[in-house]
């Protein structure tokens, strides 16, 4: 099984969960970071959509759950480049060749594209139990794998919903539910990334492996302050895509404590545009960060970052 699979988001979750999401889309080729200021105007003869994402209200306390501070939440066209090249410098996959010696190489694929209808579509399916989304950090055929799964409510924390895990087919444009097996396609996956992965801890370093059950494997995001936000500070488009990009970012995963590269996932909104006849994917990113009339940050044309880390903060199963 082949994945062509992208880059992804990363940090600290906030206090209320909320859920929907539409994604849109991806109608060509990546061409890199563009600015896309005048992405209001309507795009092959489709106008933005005006109605707003909406959650379900799901609650949870923020001072119990979420103790992780990284460095950055809004993050420009510029910041996203080099907490990339970080990723690229700190992670990479350590194979064995006929020889049996150590070869390392990237991680290929670190950037996914997500059509936002399909995720919408999917995340419908979970509701009303559906307050946030894990994205599993998994790895095939020495590619990025991300496994997506549905978070809910218990009273006291978040749960896995049961049954709930998915990858997604660029091929297909489409989602596609792993089995129910034992073990999971998803801690097969996961299982892949923690044995084959390696990291450099600190700047000038050498390589060590990840550790299981102290290194993150997933990150947690929830649908209201994150994903909905991030669709409705930019203006909706039936052909949307949001981007999923591998990043690494310097932080400790509790208060205090050691501060190291972690591997990360940020998101931001793509388009496509009708070139000269053909349609290319646009990154709508760029280095002015915008705010509302109140003078609030907005995720317009910018990258979210700051979902939650597991571990330390793992829902239960």
């Amino acid at each position: 099984m082949k994945f062509k699979i992208g880059k992804i988001a990363f940090g600290h979750l906030s206090a209320i969960l909320f859920a929907a999401v539409i994604l849109v889309r991806c109608g060509g080729e990546h061409k890199g970071n563009k600015d896309t200021s005048v992405a209001d105007d309507p795009i092959n003869g489709k106008t933005p959509q005006e109605e707003p994402v909406v959650g379900s209200a799901g609650v949870l306390d923020s001072a119990a759950w979420f103790n992780m501070t990284p460095p950055k939440d809004h993050i420009t066209a510029t910041e996203l480049k080099t907490y990339q090249q970080d990723f690229q410098n700190h992670f990479f996959i350590r194979y064995k060749d006929e020889r049996n010696n150590d070869v390392d190489m990237p991680l290929l694929n670190t950037r996914r594209e997500v059509r936002w209808d399909k995720f919408k579509a999917l995340f419908e399916d979970h509701l009303p139990q559906a307050v946030a989304v894990m994205i599993s950090y998994g790895q095939a055929e020495n590619s990025f794998v991300p496994v997506f799964e549905f978070l809910a409510l218990d009273g006291v924390g978040l749960k896995v919903i049961p049954n709930s895990a998915y990858i997604y087919e660029d091929g297909k444009d489409a989602f596609h539910k792993l089995a129910n097996a034992t073990p999971t396609p998803c801690e097969t996956l996961t299982d892949a990334y923690s044995s084959n992965v390696k990291v450099i801890r600190k700047a000038g370093a050498g390589s060590t492996d990840l550790v299981k059950g102290t290194d993150p494997h997933a990150i947690i995001f929830p649908w209201n302050t994150k994903f909905a936000a991030l669709m409705n500070d930019n203006p909706l488009q039936e052909d949307r895509v949001i981007v999923l990009t591998c990043i690494a970012v310097e932080t400790s995963l509790i208060p205090g404590g050691q501060v190291e590269f972690r591997h990360g996932l940020a998101a931001y909104v793509a388009r496509p545009k009708d070139v000269q006849g053909a349609i290319v994917l646009f990154d709508a990113l760029k280095d002015s960060p915008e705010t509302t009339a109140n003078g609030a940050p907005t995720y317009r044309h910018l990258a979210m970052d700051l979902g939650t880390l597991c571990p330390p903060n793992c829902p239960k199963r």
